[in-house]
């Protein structure tokens, strides 16, 4: 379903990067950097480093396909994450985001997702469903009502995730904090 609004509060100088296109089946995902200069800056939102797994959902005409950023589908191992994106109104987007399990300190371990991962069994992944409940922490639109709009940059794309989809249950929206980058480096440190 269209929200006429999605593109509210978007600069008309960004809209004009968008980019009317088919929705394509796969994109690689914009990889993190490693470095060691560690820095604030008015230029730049610092987000949470999530431990997980690296997902880009893709919902064409009310089927969602969840894929690895190596293209694997992975709907089979996260069903209540399929079911949630396709309870949504919205349609024709793709987002990225990272699939979590949060330990008993409230923080992703990728050592309890393991537990998730590569599971094919439907059985099984019914119990684990129950014994590691995972979220989807959305941080990027990549498309979205016949759109690409990578080239806008990422606060507005998260203007337009924001109002894209209803955020309960399996569905987070992983905000992000600007401009105390250091403030955020020492927090996240602490918390290990």
């Amino acid at each position: 379903m269209l929200k006429k609004d999605l593109f509210l509060g978007i600069s008309p100088e960004e809209l004009k990067k968008r980019k009317k296109a088919q929705q394509p089946t796969f994109l690689a995902p914009m990889l993190a950097t490693l470095t060691t200069d560690y820095f604030s800056s008015k230029e730049w939102i610092y987000e949470q480093k999530y431990d997980g797994e690296r997902c880009l959902a893709f919902k064409h005409n009310g089927k969602v396909t969840l894929k690895s950023r190596n293209n694997r589908i992975i709907n089979t191992e996260y069903p209540e994450l399929v079911q949630a994106l396709e309870l949504q109104k919205a349609d024709n987007f793709i987002i990225d985001g990272e699939i979590i399990a949060v330990n008993k300190k409230g923080v992703s371990s990728f050592q309890l997702l393991q537990g998730r991962i590569n599971l094919q069994n439907k059985a099984q992944i019914s119990a684990r469903i129950k014994a590691i409940p995972i979220y989807f922490c959305i941080f990027d639109v990549l498309y979205v009502e016949g759109y690409d709009i990578r080239a806008l940059s990422l606060v507005a794309r998260k203007i337009i995730l924001k109002k894209l989809l209803i955020y309960k249950k399996v569905l987070r929206y992983s905000s992000h904090r600007s401009p105390n980058g250091l403030i955020y480096y020492k927090k996240a440190c602490n918390l290990h």
